[in-house]
């Protein structure tokens, strides 16, 4: 995809690119708290049953890749998670006007998406003087 805005899907095998993706500035940081790949598996297992009889939640698949617009993001592992420097993370971004925010994975990343630029740079340097690792990125 190289760099360019894509709906990732089932396990991110599935990639489809979003053809008129708006453009986004994102701040990135990561906290202390972590947990192994293969535990927080288990305890989503643990938690849905093994996924038996599970829906996955339904996103605006249409919506997304005709406009481009990215309304809403989900990701499964922050039931399971219970990390205060995630929340901490998240409201930071937050409170400095991202769209949205939401761990990366199974942790200790975190993204927020902005629409605007120097919200989201100011919001790396919030996070910065919080003691977190942060950066700066964009969308093409």
């Amino acid at each position: 995809m190289n760099g360019k805005a894509a709906l990732c899907e089932g396990k991110g095998e599935i990639i489809t690119p979003i053809p008129k993706s708006e453009k986004l500035y994102l701040a990135i940081a990561i906290g202390d708290n972590r947990i192994s790949t293969p535990l927080a598996y288990a305890l989503l297992d643990e938690k849905y049953s093994c996924f038996s009889g599970y829906s996955p939640r339904e996103l605006d698949r249409e919506k997304l890749l005709t406009d481009g617009k990215l309304t809403e993001t989900y990701n499964i592992f922050e039931s399971i998670t219970d990390f205060p420097d995630i929340e901490r993370i998240k409201s930071i971004m937050l409170s400095h006007g991202a769209n949205d925010a939401m761990m990366s994975g199974s942790g200790p990343a975190v993204f927020g998406l902005f629409s605007n630029e120097n919200s989201a740079v100011r919001a790396v340097e919030r996070l910065v003087e919080a003691g977190f690792s942060a950066f700066f990125a964009e969308t093409e």
